[in-house]
């Protein structure tokens, strides 16, 4: 808890994004933990996985699968889950930063927090919008899982870690810009190329094989075709760069060993110069030397160092003394001091120097041969008779390091190199070396502000001693090291070598930006592809979704069509248009005693009696010329061809092809026979029992009207009420009885209709007459206008006075109080229309599709306000239909209702004699 508190403090500015991270508590159910554990692990060895593929030695790799993975996780199992992916980057940051102390411990899991957090605050972008869906089949969820989890979320991680790090100079600041893009790069390259990938595979109902593998394999090849395409590319990169180093190397070797090879053939000329001369002079010296000095300026210094034995010396000091008109002493050093030098055998003390100042001055006198360098190199320089570098030695006067230059001058020249040469010198012409300067004169062929420069003497390598470092800063990182060109030089019997390695600048300038625009272009080109195929492979399932369901339901209907084909009582069929059966199911054997595959082929009027083909053949017909799109019909099937002739009803529709045009004809043939039979014994019972309730009913109707009328004198008041109700209740029931006997008449055919040429601007006058005292009784206002031409049709008077009766009773009785039933007489093309409108609730959605049938009322229960039978809409619409006339309605809910009928026009005699005789 106390590391958690830390990382809260060192990331202020982002404590409520870690709040908003806290909220989610560790998964506490096993179904969510595991999958939790696995992806931590996936993450980890990922991570890994990417660290080694660091193509330039960083920390950065070119694509980071974990961010793909911890996105992925999170949007499929939920932000629940960042707690295990935190502690993967924590771990994996533990690794590569090798946290050896509690400081890089903190700095590592304060880098750890961005992974998470860029995981969590991309989910709740992608998922801000209800309708995603994590199956990826809308190009929606595939924009906002690659442009918001990967561009976008992928700024947070990678700013959070860059900037803490250059914050406390893990990385350089000049150099944040580059680590910033290359974790930016990373992370969004992970998450577009598999974020998609693992998401489609962790889908287990929306997702089959082949999606997954159509989008995979794809997208793996790409991300391996780009990784390997960035790695030859940045090879080829470090390899120029290498080759750039290597030249500056050479270079800057070749440069240093003309300066110092110049250098000591400076100081060997001089020597020979001084060589067979008795004496040589201050005034000598200077004049030879400074035009050395002049002519090769890397020299520090010069000087002339005779050689004096032991018995000289008090001599030697003398002489020096007078020549040089100063206090002269041979001398050496102990420790900071300078004392007169110990006795030995002999001494080689410096006389002469040039340039003649103040530090050069005070080296006069210092024995060379009383410091161990300078006398190894002494004796080297007697013993081969030429020319001696020193080693790296610390210059006086705090030049600082570099290293001096002994040629011996003889006498005369030397015959061989043995003990007797000793006897022959006269002494050292001295030159010293600073390296540092010597470098910073080559700067006009190399940028020293490049490069890191080291010169090393190895000329014994189990110590080598510095010449010479660079002021620019050691490599700090592999990179740099991976650049280092190392080389060595010989020179006057010394081994030098010398590394330089490219500086951060360097590398910078001298590396191409072409691998990372090949890695770039091949990411974009890995996601595109990878979201195309995604949108592909999705319409691909559905389409094979919806083949699957289509198939399916066509096995499911065709199961239960057969079923209902075999289980059905009634027969189904189908016909050709010649009226052949085509097919027919196993109750057509139940109905005629024969076998369905014996009928089919035969024609169908062979099966219905010879009376009844002829309407068949004429219902047909009008559905072959589109007159009505299905029929049913009453037939009798033919005696002759079954056992028995049952009745049927039979019901007539279009089939069609593919391109809508008429093939054949389908329907179903139900047996009515008991039907039939109780319709006759139903309707000998109606006629029976109404002519009997008639004769007695007429009798008790005609003494109450007579009671009524007062003929047999006045009755009470009370007993007058009494016997009003008794009248009105009788004169019901003959209605009734009237009504049953009109329906017995209608279905049994002996209903007789007069049909005469008539005015319907009359019959309406008539009906309105004889209504008039049932609309006063309700308070309601009966209005007609009738047209200024005649209408004439042909029709059944009484008929049709009764549908105008049932009409207009219908319309006052359902019609409020002070209201208005309006009738209207229209002419159209061939027909009048007589409608009849009133203003009460209107016909009931419920009660519409029944309202023309038998005792069919919209109030059938025993409490309703409106009396009636519920048979007079059924006679009007059969009165009607024998007109061959058509009847409706309309109705709005509390808008009243509107009932018509419609009748042929007559227009000429003609006309009417054809009507009259059809």
């Amino acid at each position: 808890m106390s590391i958690i508190r830390m990382a809260l403090i060192i990331f202020q500015p982002n404590r409520r994004l870690l709040a908003l991270m806290a909220k989610h508590q560790w998964p506490s159910k096993l179904g969510v933990l595991a999958p939790a554990c696995a992806l931590a692990i996936a993450y980890f060895l990922t991570a890994r996985a990417g660290l080694l593929l660091s193509l330039s030695g960083s920390n950065a790799s070119p694509v980071w699968i974990p961010a793909g993975i911890a996105l992925a996780g999170m949007v499929h199992y939920g932000r629940s889950i960042w707690p295990a992916i935190w502690l993967a980057s924590f771990a994996v940051e533990l690794v590569s930063q090798q946290a050896d102390s509690f400081s890089k411990a903190i700095l590592a899991l304060a880098i750890s927090i961005g992974a998470p957090l860029e995981a969590v605050i991309g989910t709740t972008l992608i998922r801000m919008h209800a309708d995603f869906s994590p199956s990826l089949e809308k190009k929606e969820d595939v924009a906002r899982l690659l442009i918001l989890g990967g561009p976008v979320a992928c700024v947070i991680s990678a700013t959070l870690s860059i900037g803490l790090m250059s914050s406390l100079g893990v990385i350089h600041v000049q150099d944040a810009g580059a680590h910033w893009l290359a974790w930016w790069f990373g992370d969004t390259f992970g998450v577009l190329i598999f974020a998609p990938i693992l998401l489609l595979w962790l889908q287990k109902e929306n997702s089959t094989l082949k999606r997954r593998l159509l989008v995979t394999l794809p997208g793996l090849a790409s991300f391996i075709l780009a990784v390997i395409s960035h790695y030859y590319l940045v090879q080829a990169d470090q390899k120029q760069i290498k080759e750039d180093v290597r030249q500056q190397g050479v270079q800057l070797r070749w440069s240093t060993f003309n300066q110092v090879q110049g250098i000591t053939n400076a100081v060997s000329a001089l020597a020979l110069l001084f060589e067979g001369s008795k004496v040589i002079t201050p005034k000598d010296f200077e004049r030879y030397a400074s035009q050395f000095r002049n002519f090769h300026r890397d020299i520090s210094g010069l000087g002339w160092a005779p050689y004096v034995d032991k018995a000289s010396r008090s001599n030697f000091e003398h002489w020096a003394s007078l020549l040089l008109e100063k206090d002269y002493q041979i001398r050496e050093t102990l420790g900071q001091l300078q004392i007169p030098a110990s006795e030995r055998d002999f001494y080689v003390p410096v006389l002469y120097v040039t340039p003649n100042t103040d530090v050069t001055r005070a080296a006069q006198g210092f024995d060379l041969y009383s410091n161990d360098i300078r006398r190894s190199a002494i004796l080297e320089s007697m013993r081969k008779g030429d020319l001696t570098l020193t080693a790296p030695i610390t210059l006086v006067g705090n030049y600082g390091k570099g290293a001096i230059c002994i040629a011996p001058v003889y006498s005369s020249p030397p015959q061989s190199a043995n003990s007797d040469q000793a006897r022959q010198i006269m002494g050292f012409v001295v030159g010293s070396v600073q390296i540092g300067n010597l470098i910073d004169r080559l700067s006009q062929d190399i940028n020293l502000e490049l490069f890191h420069i080291e010169i090393f003497d190895i000329t014994e390598p189990e110590q080598p001693e510095a010449l010479f470092i660079s002021r620019q800063s050691a490599p700090d990182n592999p990179l740099q090291d991976m650049f280092t060109q190392t080389m060595q030089m010989d020179i006057s019997g010394r081994v030098w070598r010398i590394s330089i390695t490219p500086t951060h600048l360097f590398i910078k300038q001298d590396a191409s930006i072409t691998p990372w625009i090949a890695l770039i272009l091949a990411v974009l080109f890995g996601s595109l592809l990878t979201a195309v195929l995604l949108l592909e492979t999705a319409h691909t399932v559905k389409i094979e979704k919806a083949v699957i369901d289509q198939s399916q339901r066509l096995v499911k209907a065709e199961t239960r069509y057969q079923e209902l084909f075999t289980g059905l009582k009634q027969v189904i069929f189908q016909a050709d248009k010649s009226y052949q059966w085509r097919v027919l199911n196993p109750a057509w054997n139940g109905l005629t005693g024969e076998n369905p595959e014996d009928a089919v082929g035969r024609e169908m009027f062979h099966y219905f009696h010879p009376d009844d083909c002829d309407k068949l053949r004429d219902a047909l017909q009008k559905i072959a010329r589109l007159e009505e799109s299905s029929l049913f019909l009453e037939l009798r099937l033919n005696a002759l061809q079954l056992e028995r002739a049952p009745w049927v009803e039979v019901h007539l529709q279009r089939s069609k092809d593919a391109s809508g045009k008429l093939d054949g004809y389908s329907g179903f043939i139900a047996d009515i026979s008991e039907r039939k039979r109780l319709d006759i014994l139903k309707t000998e019972f109606i006629s029976t029992v109404s002519h009997e309730l008639r004769t007695p009913l007429t009798a008790i109707n005609g003494s109450l009207a007579l009671l009524d009328s007062g003929r047999l004198g006045l009755l009470p008041d009370q007993a007058r009420q009494m016997l009003h109700i008794a009248y009105s209740n009788c004169e019901r029931l003959l209605r009734l009885i009237n009504d049953l006997l009109d329906i017995q008449k209608i279905e049994s055919g002996g209903l007789e209709f007069s049909f005469e040429r008539l005015d319907l601007r009359d019959l309406i006058g008539e009906a309105l007459s004889a209504n008039q005292q049932l609309a006063e009784k309700a308070s309601v206002t009966l209005a007609f206008e009738p047209p200024a031409s005649p209408a004439l049709v042909k029709a059944d008077r009484d008929r049709l006075r009764q549908v105008l009766d049932n009409l207009i009773s219908n319309a006052i009785k359902f019609s409020p109080a002070d209201k208005t039933v309006s009738l209207t007489l229209n002419a159209h093309a061939h027909y009048w229309e007589v409608s009849v409108q009133d203003q009460g609730p209107g016909v009931p959605p419920e009660f519409r599709n029944k309202i023309f049938q038998k005792f069919a009322q919209a109030d059938s229960s025993d409490t309703r306000l409106k009396g009636g039978t519920g048979l007079g809409l059924s006679i009007s619409r059969e009165i009607v239909q024998r007109h061959h006339g058509q009847i409706g309605y309309h109705s709005e809910p509390n808008c009243g209702a509107t009932f018509y009928f419609r009748l042929h026009a007559l227009t000429n005699g003609a006309v009417w004699e054809a009507q009259a005789s059809s």
